[in-house]
């Protein structure tokens, strides 16, 4: 075989490696997204996005209540 042939083998081997891969990933983001959307009723990684900061709010919004709170009960009861 020669050095062409062998590095044109080389080049079809990896192609095949790539497709491979890639079907598998394809397999894994189909499987996720599944997942997103049985899970967390969510159709697309937009929606995703809008919900994860939507929480990222509601957990600021909570640590400030509690710590209000517990700023309250600070200055309103002796602590031993």
């Amino acid at each position: 075989m020669s050095a062409k042939e062998q590095e044109l083998m080389d080049l079809k081997e990896n192609i095949e490696k790539a497709k491979r891969e890639k079907s598998k990933e394809e397999g894994r983001l189909e499987s996720l997204m599944e997942r997103l959307k049985k899970e967390h009723d969510l159709d697309d990684l937009d929606s995703a996005a809008k919900k994860v900061e939507s929480l990222d709010e509601e957990i600021k919004s909570l640590e400030d209540e509690f710590n209000k709170g517990y700023q309250d009960l600070k200055e309103n009861y002796q602590w031993d």
